[in-house]
């Protein structure tokens, strides 16, 4: 984070917005959080503001007017602008917009994450033999680092709250067009509030097909689906795009990998596939976890439609929609082990893949619409408390799929799930539960 400026900025009514750390960068602008809690500023780089005016600050603010009238449905978490802002004492200009405060983006947190991360030795139980000393601590400060931002269940369960938003817009007949992990912030549980993904910088968003947006590709280097990248013909505003620059963004949280072999004729569009004719995206990256170990076949399989048919066929790329229940579905089958904090497949699994730990005790909540588990944390209480999703006993929505259904104070020890309030469970809700792997078993 870069230090508090004394920058002001004023709007029309004369507020007054002192600029404080820096949230995000980008090729339009820089994001800047301020002393007020709910609201960010973003200082617009009036190079690439012109939009056919003379004067770059009319432009902007014509900008917000036209973002204030697009059909962006309620409640959606996006960072709208608010007031147009201008710089007394140096001419700069920018606007204010909605903010949720105790968030990161994803670049700070999955991409950058923890500068000086403790190493956890569990790791050291499922590197192979074959690797050199520097190998093996290369590795082990990689995992210990991937635990600590957040296992894959955290990520995907991230992930599908992007993906219910974009989805949402896309219904709305509207286009993000610039997604990176700049521009998306992420708030982990904390005090009863849930997991959450919000989209900030919205001065790109736009009906779908607007004609005036035909003019030159809007994207972030590596992010841009491969028909922008062709500046002679750039395309009219699609879902498309933002399914391509999600589907890249999902692999890097995810994998901690690139989806493609670096190009250097590219430069920074190292995500670009060599020939869009034939992609050569991979499950497995060279630089990170492979997918298979982290997300269900189906979810595998959006990928592939994704960035590999949908490189060179737009139409085959898969809806917004589609990805967050798939994900939601592949982040639900998923326990974390009390032991290394990362994530695996119980079903698959004796003992935690990661550190060779045993399997935490765990129950399977089913019902005919959805299946989730739930696993014991720690040795720690006889009871434990979990929230029941909507997602498990209603039909998957993008705006409630999250929101608690039922709480539940879970047993292990006697394998028991009893709502907190006077109420039953609905009889079709099924529970098996699986016990802890001694030690001592093969």
């Amino acid at each position: 984070m870069k230090p508090v400026s004394s920058r002001v900025f004023v709007d029309q009514y004369e507020h007054r917005f002192r600029i404080g750390k820096e949230i995000s960068r980008g090729g339009q602008g820089v994001v800047y959080e301020t002393p007020e809690a709910d609201y960010a500023v973003k200082i617009v780089d009036p190079r690439t503001s012109g939009g056919g005016d003379s004067d770059p600050a009319t432009a902007i603010e014509r900008n917000i007017e036209r973002i204030r009238l697009l059909p962006i449905p309620d409640g959606l978490p996006l960072a709208s602008p608010v007031t147009f802002l201008r710089e007394p004492s140096k001419g700069g200009f920018g606007y204010a917009m909605r903010f949720v405060s105790g968030t990161v983006s994803f670049l700070e947190h999955f991409y950058k994450g923890v500068a000086d991360v403790e190493i956890n030795a569990a790791f050291r139980h499922s590197l192979p033999e074959t690797l050199s000393d520097e190998e093996r601590k290369k590795r082990l400060r990689f995992l210990s680092r991937y635990a600590e931002q957040g296992n894959a269940r955290v990520r995907t369960l991230a992930l599908a709250d992007l993906a219910c938003t974009l989805a949402r817009l896309h219904s709305a007949g509207v286009v993000y067009r610039d997604l990176s992990p700049a521009n998306v912030l992420f708030r982990r549980p904390k005090n009863n509030l849930p997991l959450r993904s919000y989209l900030i910088d919205p001065d790109n968003l736009c009906l779908t097909g607007d004609v005036s947006e035909k003019k030159q590709p809007i994207y972030t280097p590596g992010y841009g689906a491969p028909e922008k990248l062709d500046q002679s013909n750039p395309p009219l505003p699609r879902w498309t795009e933002d399914a391509w620059s999600f589907a890249v963004l999902a692999y890097r949280v995810l994998t901690s990998g690139r989806p493609f072999p670096e190009n250097e004729a590219d430069g920074d569009d190292w995500d670009r596939p060599q020939d869009a004719a034939s992609p050569s995206f991979s499950y497995s990256p060279a630089d990170g976890i492979p997918l298979i170990r982290l997300v269900q076949p189906n979810v595998r399989s959006l990928f592939q439609k994704t960035l590999g048919e949908g490189a060179a066929q737009p139409n085959r790329r898969v809806p917004l929609l589609l990805w967050a229940f798939g994900l939601a579905k592949s982040a639900d089958l998923m326990v974390e082990c009390p032991n290394c904090h990362m994530a695996f497949f119980p079903d698959n699994e004796t003992e935690c893949p990661w550190c060779k730990g045993p399997r935490p005790r765990c129950v399977e909540v089913m019902t005919p619409r959805w299946t989730l588990f739930l696993s014991e944390r720690s040795k720690g209480p006889k009871e434990v408390l979990f929230d029941l999703p909507s997602r498990l006993f209603k039909p998957f929505s993008p705006v409630s799929w999250n929101a608690t259904e039922f709480r539940v104070r879970c047993s292990f020890d006697d394998q028991t799930l009893i709502p907190t309030r006077k109420t039953d469970l609905p009889s079709e809700t099924a529970l098996r539960w699986m016990t802890e792997r001694p030690p001592h078993e093969v």
